[in-house]
């Protein structure tokens, strides 16, 4: 039996499983209930949040009412205040919630570059020998006053 490469009724049948599969993502769409749309919701609803938080910190509200506001109430049997640096704190947590959205969105938004590899010798990649030879050539040019004449090595 031949080894690799295509083979007869070999892979997945045609409209297999994939038919199915499209129908429900199709309907998904339609709905505008996608993975993406959802992602992108929730990355857009958290980068608002903390928005508001932060303007309304910045026009004199109260951080309790801020901490309120944002859903973020005390505990029952908590008696501790809210201060400013509770309000504050809250804004790098929604930030932070709508960075991790935007992580989850970029791969559908955004291809990955691909890797470059540059082969090829770059200037500060000589080799020392080699570039005590050049400085060496170059010493002995200048010494000589610029009467230099290249001789070509002859072959052996």
């Amino acid at each position: 039996m031949p080894r690799g490469g295509a083979r007869e009724n070999a892979g997945r049948k045609a409209g297999s499983a994939t038919k199915r599969t499209r129908e429900i993502a199709d309907k998904a769409a339609e709905e505008g209930a996608t993975p993406l749309n959802v992602m992108l919701d929730n990355m857009r609803f958290y980068h608002e949040r903390a928005n508001a938080a932060l303007e309304k910190l910045l026009t004199g509200m109260s951080p309790a009412e801020v901490v309120k506001d944002e859903g973020q109430g005390q505990i029952e049997g908590d008696d501790k205040p809210v201060t400013i640096i509770d309000a504050v704190k809250l804004i790098p947590g929604l930030r932070e919630k709508a960075g991790n959205a935007a992580k989850d969105v970029a791969p559908y938004m955004h291809p990955r570059l691909t890797p470059t590899e540059d082969k090829g010798r770059k200037a500060d990649d000589v080799p020392l020998a080699d570039r005590l030879k050049e400085y060496t050539t170059r010493d002995q040019i200048a010494a000589s006053g610029g009467k230099v004449v290249a001789i070509k090595a002859g072959k052996k």
